[in-house]
């Protein structure tokens, strides 16, 4: 259906855009893991939408990382370290 076209259409053009906003975080704090970590309270800690949206950008599981890590603050430090930063 046309719809469904303009709607994957739609989706890849979100996820171009949502790639140039990572890229133009990583430019403007030095680095990927500094833009994480600006986003994060003054506990160091990941609201549970930042930490998804980090997860998700690298095919990550939230389950995993709490079963892994026993970290359920979601400290953004500690993700990052069990993302392999």
């Amino acid at each position: 259906m046309t719809v469904t076209s303009v709607s994957d259409a739609h989706i890849q053009w979100c996820e171009d855009r949502e790639i140039e906003r990572m890229e133009a975080a990583s430019y403007a704090y030095g680095s990927y893991e500094e833009s994480v970590i600006d986003h994060a309270d003054d506990n160091g800690c990941l609201d549970l939408n930042d930490a998804c949206h980090l997860l998700n950008q690298h095919d990550a599981l939230l389950t995993d990382y709490i079963n892994e890590t026993g970290d359920r603050s979601l400290n953004a430090e500690s993700m990052l370290t069990w993302l392999g930063y």
